[in-house]
């Protein structure tokens, strides 16, 4: 009867356990290895859009393979005897069911004070810990070949459209609140499309992100200005519930995913190059 009770709450996300069913839980699966333990089981939620290499595939199924992101995950949390259950489903409704509580978790996600509500980041003095973050991102400008459009690090030029950008990309509050006129499309796709058709002057976007779409596409008119417009480094976060009740287990995770990062980024990358 304990056997399948355990195996019952390990199911389910961790946050929504009563406190002293967590605990025994927790003892017999980690503090109890000969006993026949049910590893701990935690729901992570995460975009249903493609943001390549980081996240693979489109639609609610996980890609195969599914991510560099999501492989990083699974292998810090296998490290630490944590089974993971993932979900697809629009950006802003992993937002909403993390603020909810439930889910235990979402990525991938850089820093913004507006999604403090929503759940926890890694932190070190009340600031994002980047020794502990998933990756660092940055954000480009493309324009057609040969075109006008610039960025000099400080602003922009020759802009007579919307800048496009994403929905949800953290970049389009950077850029709105730098008066910039900012025009949202849901997928790459329908930026570059915009862009090539002339109904954007230039479009700003994850490079790593649009760099593989044009490949893809041997789309071979678009062209990628420098500096970076940002970069941003993206985190893995908890809800407020689950760190809650259980910030020591949260804070081992981000330790372990900051530990494997590099060496297991550079080895997954391997899988996503062709």
């Amino acid at each position: 009867m304990l056997s399948a009770l355990l195996k019952r709450s390990c199911q389910r996300p961790l946050c929504l356990l009563p406190p002293a069913l967590f605990c025994l839980t927790l003892f017999c699966c980690l503090l109890l290895p000969t006993a026949q333990a049910v590893p701990l089981t935690l729901t992570l939620a995460y975009a249903d859009i493609e943001s390549f290499p980081y996240q693979a595939g489109n639609g609610i199924e996980p890609a195969n393979p599914p991510g560099i992101a999501v492989e990083l995950i699974q292998q810090a949390a296998a490290d630490l005897g944590i089974k993971v259950n993932f979900l697809r489903m629009p950006g802003r409704r992993v937002l909403s069911e993390m603020e909810e509580g439930h889910v235990d978790g979402g990525f991938i996600y850089s820093y913004n004070s507006d999604r403090i509500r929503n759940g926890v980041y890694p932190l070190l003095d009340g600031k994002p810990d980047r020794s502990r973050r998933l990756a660092t991102l940055h954000y480009v400008l493309y324009r057609r070949m040969h075109d006008k459009v610039s960025w000099d690090g400080n602003q922009f030029s020759h802009l007579s459209t919307p800048l496009g950008a994403n929905t949800g990309y953290s970049v389009v509050a950077d850029l709105r609140r730098q008066g910039v006129n900012v025009e949202e499309a849901r997928s790459t796709a329908q930026n570059i499309q915009k862009l090539r058709s002339g109904r954007l002057d230039a479009y700003v976007a994850q490079a790593i992100v649009v760099d593989a779409y044009l490949a893809g596409a041997k789309i071979t008119d678009i062209e990628k200005i420098a500096p970076p417009v940002s970069s941003k480094d993206y985190f893995l976060m908890f809800s407020h519930q689950f760190y809650a009740s259980n910030s020591q287990l949260a804070e081992a995770l981000w330790k372990h995913l900051g530990e494997i990062r590099d060496r297991a980024t550079e080895q997954l990358a391997k899988r996503y190059q062709d």
